[in-house]
């Protein structure tokens, strides 16, 4: 848990939550000046970028997205290749929360592109599945999942199960028959 300092209180911020000096969550009016003090300071702008996953994650699990966000292109930069692979599913997942999903592809087609193989996953085809769906392109949709499905040796994920029911949904009898 680290402790900051804001307008005379003090703060705490654990496993991706900000904490007044009760240990009561944080007015979400000042959760943004909160995260600027965790951006501004030197040990964030060292920190590799395995050290940003931890935050990126926890920031994540508790709807703190713009720090999330602000992590991942941070972390993004900083990447080796395995790191990219394990930080473009989050990215991308990310992207289609904030209304994004083009972005998302487009992110994914980059990365891939500058990568190749070395980044495909599982994860990463079932979130740009997902974007597809999202931006109904449920042809495409499918492609990618099917790719994450061949991934994950035949054992897809809930996440991959309900972008299929999505593709189920939008195209009936025409899935069907493509499977």
């Amino acid at each position: 848990m680290e402790k900051y300092e804001y307008r005379g209180e003090t703060y705490y911020y654990k496993n991706g939550k900000w904490l007044d000096s009760h240990f009561i969550a944080a007015p979400l009016n000042i959760v943004p000046d909160l995260n600027r003090l965790i951006v501004g300071n030197d040990d964030y702008k060292m920190m590799s970028a395995a050290e940003l996953m931890k935050i990126i994650d926890g920031s994540k699990g508790s709807g703190n997205l713009l720090l999330a966000g602000r992590a991942l292109e941070d972390a993004l930069d900083k990447a080796n290749t395995a790191e990219v692979k394990a930080i473009l599913p989050r990215f991308t997942s990310y992207l289609r929360k904030q209304g994004n999903p083009k972005k998302a592809i487009d992110l994914c087609r980059e990365y891939c592109d500058k990568y190749g193989r070395d980044v495909y996953s599982n994860a990463l085809f079932t979130s740009i599945a997902a974007a597809y769906a999202d931006t109904a392109d449920y042809v495409t949709a499918k492609k990618f999942a099917d790719r994450a499905f061949a991934f994950s040796g035949g054992k897809g994920s809930g996440e991959l199960s309900s972008v299929y029911a999505r593709i189920h949904a939008a195209l009936g009898t025409e899935f069907e028959e493509d499977e």
